[in-house]
């Protein structure tokens, strides 16, 4: 999760977050935000290509880029 997080940190502004967990006891709850200061990539357009085998880091880095309104999506979704 430390990759992707990195990665998508390239593409977002600081303080978007990029993804949050939820434990059974508020105690285990986190949010990682992004904490770019770069500002390099951030106003190139984007897409990002997924289909079924994409899986952990790679939907981590696709679903915070489409949450954020930062690149669309193309192709077939495996997670909401």
């Amino acid at each position: 999760m430390d990759v992707a997080i990195k990665i998508t940190e390239d593409f977002l502004p600081a303080g978007k977050i990029i993804v949050s967990t939820k434990g059974r006891h508020a105690s285990q709850d986190s949010q990682a935000r992004s904490e770019n200061t770069n500002g390099d990539f951030l106003g190139w357009p984007m897409a990002v290509m997924i289909n079924e085998g994409s899986a952990s880091g790679s939907e981590i880095v696709a679903g915070a880029l489409r949450d954020n309104k930062r690149a669309v999506t193309v192709g077939h979704e495996i997670f909401r």
